[in-house]
């Protein structure tokens, strides 16, 4: 799961140095949520925010929590 994320990580951050490489960029970002969810939160006045998709994925593996799935 690793490898092709660094690889798709490393283009999108020369896609960001580049005028010509905004768009791709753009969609990489993209590819990478699967969608996002904002609900008010239990116990104060913020939001819950469920991020789902391969950037949900690689954060909790980031951060040691459990699940590789990509929701």
């Amino acid at each position: 799961m690793a490898l092709p994320y660094r690889d798709r990580v490393a283009s999108l951050i020369r896609r960001h140095g580049e005028a010509a490489g905004m768009e791709g960029a753009k969609e990489t970002r993209r590819a990478f949520v699967d969608r996002i969810e904002l609900a008010p939160a239990s116990e104060s006045d913020g939001l819950t925010i469920d991020l789902h998709g391969a950037l949900a994925a690689l954060l909790r593996l980031a951060t040691g929590g459990e699940g590789t799935d990509a929701n």
